[in-house]
């Protein structure tokens, strides 16, 4: 350490007698609220304080001391002073902030003393998040940088997060995750040129159709409750189920358009797929996508019990929200069938040999919509109240 500080000093033309007293200067720093309790997290968009420790342990005063402060970028600055133990202002102290550095000029930090900085600031309105701070002092003579330096994590937490605003925000990533693998499935359409290309795509959409499946059911055991009997109603209200049964048909609804775009691209790579196997499969491609078809079809199968059985226990719903609920599960029950039928038309054209009827595709999904905020419970975009014809095919 004395050959490097020799070094140093013949490059800057310092010498020892130059040099300020060698003292092991530290900082810290805490966040506080408006009754200066310390604190590990603070509501989102409120006032609260950082407050900076400079400490000078030794018996010589320390000359030109810099503190520099790295706030977090999310937090909105308010103001900065510097203070005594007793809360008099330091008004030799310069503080300016660029960016989201701010910067405490001390002339001298006096022996035996500790010197601090307040800092104002306001936690983002974006919630949850962690907020960051690192914080570093500065001194020419400092024998132990090992103190120089100190990070605080302040986190803001995302107020009334409850478990029905939870299930909430995981319905809102469902839906948004559906929108995608339509983008996908349109692309299917246009994508494959050969037989080996129709395989590999229809494989991964097979397996992403079997992810959502599985989120979707996810979803459903976050409204039951530890039996597995019906509803969570220690943590449901009336309106609150009702909001989420219509959720989760949504849902169940938008799967089946999933699993009838399956079915479509299927059919439209039909004749590509025909007589070709994956190289080490015992079975054709056209018999793995029927299977594959079928067991989509069984994972279904567990979201309508799913929802029959919240349907069943949902409890404190009018007579009239009742009928609603068993005529859109009637209209679910249709769409069923007709992915039966599909499924029916798969197996007649590959062991007896027909060919499809013609067939109509499943209708675009309607646009999917924000999700309401509960209570203002609103219906589903997608028309529940017309049903398919039961001669159709999706």
């Amino acid at each position: 350490m004395g050959v490097i500080l020799v070094i140093l000093m013949g490059f800057t033309g310092i010498t020892l007698s130059e040099l300020p007293p060698p003292i092991d200067l530290s900082v810290t720093k805490i966040a506080r609220n408006a009754t200066h309790a310390n604190i590990m997290e603070v509501p989102a968009g409120s006032k609260f304080y950082y407050n900076i420790s400079v400490t000078n342990p030794s018996g010589y005063n320390a000359p030109d001391v810099v503190v520099t402060d790295k706030l977090p970028y999310d937090v909105i600055y308010g103001s900065a002073k510097a203070q005594a133990k007793n809360g008099a202002i330091l008004t030799n102290v310069t503080i300016h902030k660029t960016g989201d550095l701010l910067y405490a000029s001390f002339p001298q930090i006096h022996k035996l003393r500790t010197f601090y900085i307040n800092i104002t600031v306001y936690a983002p309105t974006d919630a949850p998040t962690t907020l960051y701070n690192i914080l570093n002092v500065r001194y020419a003579n400092d024998p132990d940088p090992d103190n120089n330096t100190f990070t605080l994590a302040t986190y803001v937490p995302l107020a009334g997060y409850d478990k029905p605003a939870a299930v909430e925000s995981f319905e809102g990533l469902l839906h948004s995750q559906t929108r995608l693998l339509f983008d996908f499935e349109d692309l299917l359409h246009v994508t494959p040129r050969n037989y080996q290309e129709n395989y590999t795509f229809i494989a991964s959409f097979e397996q992403l159709l079997r992810a959502q499946a599985n989120l979707s059911l996810s979803f459903e055991d976050l409204l039951e409750n530890e039996d597995n009997t019906g509803w969570d109603l220690a943590n449901f209200t009336v309106t609150e189920r009702a909001f989420f049964l219509k959720s989760f048909r949504r849902i169940i609804w938008e799967q089946a358009f999933l699993f009838a775009s399956f079915e479509m691209k299927l059919k439209d790579a039909w004749i590509s797929l025909d007589g070709h196997k994956v190289s080490g499969h015992s079975q054709d491609m056209q018999t793995e996508f029927i299977a594959s078809f079928e067991d989509l079809l069984k994972e279904q199968v567990k979201l309508f019990d799913s929802y029959q059985l919240l349907m069943k226990t949902i409890g404190g719903i009018t007579p009239d929200e009742k009928v609603d609920a068993f005529a859109a599960f009637e209209n679910l029950l249709r769409v069923e069938a007709n992915l039966l039928m599909s499924f029916e038309d798969l197996l007649k054209a590959k062991y007896k040999g027909e060919k499809f009827d013609t067939w109509n595709p499943a209708p675009p999904m309607q646009p999917v919509t924000e999700t309401p905020t509960i209570p203002e419970v609103q219906e589903i975009p997608v028309n529940e109240t017309q049903a398919l014809p039961v001669n159709a095919t999706v």
